[in-house]
Order: structure tokens, then C-alpha cells, then sequence
């Protein structure tokens, strides 16, 4: 689980893991929490879609921003296993937390990113 140092003890998450492929590859493996204080409930159904859509169209609350942290870590087994490589592989690895327009924190999540299969894509202006 992402480090959330501004979570107490007593909070309930509700916690998801999805393997998502690109043209039937495997591409990313996605490790979400969900703050049961905000979201009372994720059906699995809204597994399928975007998550952040049905926050929005269930729930009286509004998505605001998100912040992001790219990284690098080892994999473990089990995303190995889903990958097709040995645990201890590189991964590229997101860490977000969500905010609700409000500046509620409402989830948190870790994505892996199969490095075989990762581009990073920079944008730069030039005056």
C-alpha cells in the first residue's frame, strides 16, 4: 500500500486491484484505495470503467486533482506472473493521490508499468 502518512488508524479503505492489457498485452497493474468514508461502496461494474466517472455520477462529490510521483521499483511475484517476467524486474511506477475538488483526499494508488512497454512522452514549448 502507498505510504498515506495523513491516514489514521481507524479509516476503512476500500482496496482494488486490476490488471488492465493493451491489445491483449499485459501493460499495467493497478493497486487503488478508496477512502469508505467517502465512497461508500465501489460495484463490480464500475470496475470495468473509470472509476473517477462513477465517483462522479454516484456520489454528490466532484473530482478535483490528482498528484502524481513516476518512480522505479522491483516487482514482486505476482506482478511478475501477470507480466511475464521474474519478480525483481523493473517496473516504471505512478503513485497518485486523488483529491475531491474540495481538497479531501478520497483514494490513493500505485500503478506498475511493464517496462518493455513504457514511453514517456515530454512536451516541451520553446518561447
Amino acid at each position: 500500500m502507498p505510504d498515506v502518512s495523513n491516514l489514521t488508524s481507524d479509516q476503512v479503505l476500500i482496496s482494488i486491484i486490476r490488471q488492465r492489457t493493451i491489445d491483449d498485452a499485459p501493460a499495467l497493474v493497478e493497486h487503488s484505495y478508496y477512502l469508505k468514508s467517502v465512497i461508500d461502496s465501489i460495484p463490480d461494474e464500475a470496475l470495468y470503467g473509470q472509476l473517477f466517472g462513477y465517483v462522479e455520477q454516484q456520489t454528490k462529490f466532484k473530482v478535483g486533482f490528482i498528484d502524481s510521483v513516476i518512480g522505479c521499483e522491483m516487482i514482486d511475484a505476482a506482478t511478475g506472473d501477470f507480466f511475464g517476467l521474474p519478480a525483481g524486474a523493473p517496473s516504471l511506477t505512478v503513485q497518485d493521490d486523488s483529491y475531491l475538488s474540495s481538497g479531501q483526499l478520497f483514494a490513493f494508488s500505485k500503478l506498475y508499468y511493464d517496462y518493455r512497454a513504457t514511453k514517456l512522452f515530454m512536451f516541451k514549448k520553446m518561447h
